[in-house]
């Protein structure tokens, strides 16, 4: 014997509530959150079909396509992915991008661009990576936005990934020539010349890397408002891992091995 949920009468199923699209969206997430995806790209979905031509839902909208891209990379269906992916770029271009609404939003990317890349890294799509990386630096290339270099040093990272290193060369340093306060241009250029055998060139642009990383803590630990503690004082890890890589490169200098060592390559965190 079934009682309904709504009306309360016997030998009738018992109902489900229907969802309003934020609820649908929030569920979503939180299917997302528990590894559910499948579930989550439903749930989203539904959500999209209310908030995409609706013009004052559009930070909705761009949250919802975005991460929806997210579950269907890792569910590999990468041309449907792609399709929201690129959906989801263009209401952040169009609404948000000029406007000082674009701060959130940058910080919901930054996480699910994160997504994205360990689960395209798991299965070894780095040309996948470095469409998604594309098509957001095709975005924001007009932009100054926080988003900018962080673009530029993934898809450098990403042809890396793919081999291609004469053209993550040219890409971290346009990096580096557009933020040459931010030390990953420069990495990324040492990265890139030792793995075509340049060594000497790695270890300069190495060591340039950790002058700007090193003034960049001696910096915040002047601030006037909130000074670093004595203990963030230490050389940071970032430093450490970049003197191991000029260490490398040395080595690599004076006793190259036969077979050639395979490359080195960055590290998404």
């Amino acid at each position: 014997m079934h009682v309904s949920s709504v009306t309360g009468s016997q030998n009738s199923p018992m109902q489900t509530p229907q969802l309003t699209p934020i609820q649908s969206f929030e569920a979503g997430q939180k299917a997302c959150r528990q590894g559910k995806y499948a579930d989550a790209e439903n749930y989203f979905k539904e959500a999209e079909k209310y908030f995409s031509p609706r013009f004052e839902y559009a930070s909705y909208n761009y949250k919802c396509t975005i991460q929806l891209s997210h579950c269907l990379f890792v569910l590999n269906k990468t041309e449907e992915a792609l399709d929201f992916y690129k959906k989801s770029l263009s209401t952040y271009e169009k609404f948000y991008l000029k406007s000082t609404g674009h701060i959130e939003l940058d910080s919901q990317m930054m996480l699910t661009l994160r997504s994205i890349w360990a689960s395209l890294h798991d299965q070894n799509k780095f040309r996948e990576i470095v469409t998604v990386m594309e098509l957001l630096h095709q975005t924001l290339q007009q932009n100054d936005c926080g988003l900018r270099i962080t673009t530029l040093d993934w898809l450098g990272c990403a042809l890396e990934f793919l081999g291609d290193f004469q053209k993550a060369l040219e890409t971290h340093q346009q990096c580096a020539t557009l933020y040459p306060e931010d030390f990953r241009g420069e990495e990324g250029l040492g990265r890139c010349c030792h793995n075509l055998h340049n060594y000497s060139d790695a270890i300069d642009h190495y060591y340039r890397a950790i002058n700007i990383a090193t003034k960049n803590c001696c910096a915040l630990s002047h601030h006037p408002i909130q000074p670093m503690a004595e203990h963030e004082l230490q050389e940071p890890e970032v430093v450490k891992e970049i003197r191991r890589a000029i260490l490398h490169s040395k080595q690599m200098q004076t006793s190259p091995p036969s077979p050639p060592a395979p490359p080195v390559f960055c590290t998404i965190v």
